[in-house]
């Protein structure tokens, strides 16, 4: 099995080799403080995957396939993806899609944890549609505050973006990069999808055996 994001979460029992990768060697270092022998870590960029051997499985969680902004970028990984796995491979992504039609206004979100050591973490996230590229804009703030004498507030923040497809247009570039969905769901615990109730989209996907074939055959005709 080959996984997106450092591999967090693989088998005790050793049955299953998972190999994790990530671009961030900070999130490899993290991820390594769990491993275990029958997990590998490597540093690759999922634009550009360096395997010389095909997996049975490649898992894409947490929106990671969102944090390609540019179609050419998300159809570049995915012909990785059906070319690293094997001919009965199967493909498993979470996405995030948006509420339709397209948030127009800004959205807030506010939560407030406690800090182990005393004090409080505020944690701020500042979502601003962008209709024009499909792409969603977001910030996220921390405001640290220890509460205690000797101890100064800190702050801390991050923009970045993520594309913000509706689920049709994600599946015509699965289906363009040789992919067939076999299932959809809007949990993990397999509950249907419902683009009105969740922005959370997990799909099943099959590699198409003669999909280059049958291209070819249609280019000839």
């Amino acid at each position: 099995v080959l996984e997106w994001e450092c591999c967090l979460k693989h088998p005790e029992d050793g049955a299953r080799e998972v190999v994790g990768i990530d671009n961030s060697l900070t999130m490899l270092r993290l991820a390594a403080r769990h491993q275990t022998p029958a997990c590998r870590l490597l540093c690759m960029d999922m634009e550009h995957l360096g395997f010389h051997r095909a997996f049975d499985a490649i898992l894409i969680p947490y929106n990671t396939l969102n944090l390609l902004t540019a179609e050419e970028n998300i159809r570049r990984c995915l012909d990785g993806c059906r070319a690293a796995l094997e001919v009965d491979g199967r493909l498993l992504v979470q996405l995030f899609i948006p509420t339709q039609p397209f948030p127009a206004r800004n959205s807030f979100q506010f939560q407030m944890f406690d800090r182990p050591g005393g004090g409080r973490i505020i944690k701020e996230i500042l979502k601003r549609p962008r209709p024009a590229t499909q792409a969603l804009e977001i910030e996220e703030r921390f405001r640290i505050r220890p509460m205690q004498p000797g101890q100064a507030n800190q702050d801390y923040h991050s923009i970045y973006r993520i594309t913000a497809l509706p689920l049709d247009h994600w599946l015509t570039l699965f289906t363009e990069a040789g992919f067939a969905p076999r299932h959809i769901w809007g949990s993990c615990d397999r509950k249907s999808y419902d683009p009105a109730a969740s922005t959370c989209c997990l799909l099943e996907l099959e590699k198409k055996v003669n999909f280059f074939t049958s291209l070819d055959l249609d280019q000839r005709t």
